[in-house]
């Protein structure tokens, strides 16, 4: 008796169950993929912050480093251009050239809306404050930020000990330093940006953009017509 010839192939059993298994290797494929998408995303994100963060602070330090002790010609005495707020700041410096017209100006950082803002006038002889500030061109610093705090270090007066507070409002003292504390709409606050003024509250110099450095005019007129620098600042 002649026994039929067995037929090679898969039954329907051994089927189903390469197809569960070719789709368990599919979806651990896909999860990796997802994954690795994921954190190529979140690199991304970490990396443009950090940029940001970067130039931000590099900017806030450059203004912040080079506030100017301008007085204001008022009638009961030469105020110093400077106002420190918790939420604003006030001062005297200088703005990028291609911002504006280059020299000295008043210049203001404030928070407006969700947006950190740069304003900035030309001092006239005739200006006794910041008001004039007010509604004048703006530039957006930074975007997306939730809250600002400045604080000050210093003393107010001569008498009195240095040390940090959230006012600064004094007609013969800048702050020894500045800091200030951003916190963005999203993600973690950004660390603590600290600078320390370079010219002091006695400081009668003119700002040199070519030598990067202070001319100190009192001295200039002392020496018989010859112009004497100081220590040039760095940039």
């Amino acid at each position: 008796m002649i026994m039929p010839a067995r037929q090679s192939g898969f039954t329907l059993l051994e089927l189903m169950i390469g197809l569960a298994l070719l789709g368990m290797l599919l979806l651990l494929l896909f999860g990796a993929l997802r994954l690795g998408s994921r954190s190529w995303d979140a690199g991304e994100a970490r990396l443009s912050s950090a940029s940001s963060q970067t130039v931000v602070a590099g900017f806030l330090r450059r203004r912040l480093s080079r506030v100017y002790p301008l007085r204001f010609k008022r009638a009961e005495g030469q105020a110093l251009a400077f106002e420190g707020e918790p939420t604003a700041l006030r001062f005297a410096g200088r703005i990028p050239t291609r911002q504006g017209i280059a020299g000295l100006h008043l210049l203001a950082l404030e928070l407006e809306s969700d947006e950190l803002i740069l304003r900035w006038s030309l001092p006239g002889a005739e200006v006794v404050d910041f008001s004039g500030l007010d509604g004048t061109e703006k530039t957006v610093v930074l975007r997306g930020v939730k809250d600002v705090a400045w604080s000050y270090f210093g003393a107010m007066e001569a008498e009195a000990d240095p040390v940090w507070q959230d006012v600064w409002h004094s007609d013969k003292n800048l702050p020894v330093m500045i800091r200030l504390t951003l916190t963005p709409t999203e993600g973690k606050p950004w660390p603590e940006i600290v600078v320390a003024p370079m010219l002091p509250s006695t400081a009668n110099c003119v700002w040199d953009d070519f030598y990067k450095r202070c001319r100190n005019t009192t001295a200039s007129s002392s020496s018989g017509g010859k112009s004497a620098t100081t220590k040039p600042l760095t940039q």
